[in-house]
Parts: C-alpha cells; sequence; structure tokens
C-alpha cells in the first residue's frame, strides 16, 4: 500500500468505512511505516479534540425564521397550483434558465 493512498484511508479508517481488507491492509502500512502512523495518531487525537468540543447552539429565533419562511414557500406553491399553466411555464423558463446558464457557471466561477 503507497503512503498516499494510507493517508487518504485514515479518516474512512478511524469512522469505521472501510472494508476488511482495506482495512487490513491500513493497520500493515500503519505498523511498518512510521510517517503514515504519526499522521494517523494527529488526525485521530484531532478527531477526539473536536468531539469533546460543546455542540453549538442554534440561536434562539432561527426555528420562528425556518417556520416563517416554511409557511411563505408553501403560501407561494398553493399560488402557482391554483393557476397550473403558469406553474408549468414558470417551470420551463427556470429550466431553460439552468441548462442555458449551466455550461457558463463552471467557468465563470473560476474552474
Amino acid at each position: 500500500m503507497s503512503c498516499e493512498y494510507s493517508q487518504e484511508s485514515i479518516t474512512s479508517y478511524l469512522d469505521n468505512r472501510l472494508t476488511e481488507p482495506e482495512r487490513n491492509s491500513v493497520v500493515l502500512h500503519l505498523q511498518v511505516c512510521r510517517e503514515c502512523a504519526v499522521a494517523h495518531d494527529r488526525t485521530a487525537r484531532l478527531r477526539s479534540a473536536l468531539h469533546s468540543l460543546p455542540a453549538p447552539c442554534a440561536p434562539r429565533r432561527l426555528n420562528t425564521e425556518l417556520r416563517i419562511l416554511a409557511s411563505r414557500e408553501i403560501v407561494r406553491q398553493r399560488r402557482m397550483s391554483r393557476i397550473p399553466a403558469l406553474a408549468e411555464w414558470t417551470e420551463r423558463v427556470r429550466l431553460l434558465f439552468d441548462n442555458l446558464m449551466r455550461p457558463l457557471a463552471l467557468p465563470f466561477a473560476g474552474g
């Protein structure tokens, strides 16, 4: 196993998301490669430190604001469903616009 693959697999190894053969391969590599073992230990300590942090609390107003947004969206959808032709036309225009802009989005975004 290469060091590159081993280091890419460390988080999956710590999350128990590797198959048994992959897991065994990583364990064997960590036993013989000091650099990858150090990276594994560092990642494990970092994850442990992050897990020990207190969970962030959402702002009190967030629940109310999300409910308001959801109710507005329901009202908007009901209005659109009353005019089926308009809803279908709007969806077609949105799809056309998305399809026209999609090829430009990645180059424009710097990709």
